[in-house]
């Protein structure tokens, strides 16, 4: 549904109404109010109908026996001399491994590993 700009300051309107009478209310009331706020959000065009997710793979054997390259070179050091925005990227990379590759301490060390050689002042 294509909404006219006129009809999209409307819904803001009841929207930011909404928001200001949830805010005060209690209980069930309150309940109500975000209804009424996710039914004016997805009006908006935010949220709406979920994205079905994508069944997830069938492990076999060997799928948790190999480890993808970004945990190998990053636990072995190789990003360390990476600039900032390179290291942010791998870090980024790494979030979906965390737990199953990696552990979230061993991304902490390899942060702290970063920090210290490329901003000594702040280790």
């Amino acid at each position: 549904m294509i909404l006219s700009a006129i009809e999209r300051l409307d819904l803001a309107d009841q929207l930011d109404e909404l928001m200001r009478k949830s805010a005060a209310a209690k209980g069930l009331e309150k309940l109500d109010y975000d209804d009424r706020i996710d039914e004016v959000m997805v009006k908006l065009g935010y949220g709406g109908a979920q994205p079905q997710p994508e069944p997830a793979p069938t492990a076999t054997a060997n799928d948790h026996d190999v480890q993808p390259q970004v945990v190998v070179d990053f636990l072995s050091g190789k990003f360390n001399q990476s600039d900032k925005d390179e290291f942010i990227s791998v870090l980024d990379d790494l979030t979906i491994y965390v737990g199953e590759h990696l552990s979230f301490e061993d991304v902490q060390i390899g942060a702290s590993n970063w920090v210290r050689l490329n901003h000594p002042e702040a280790a």
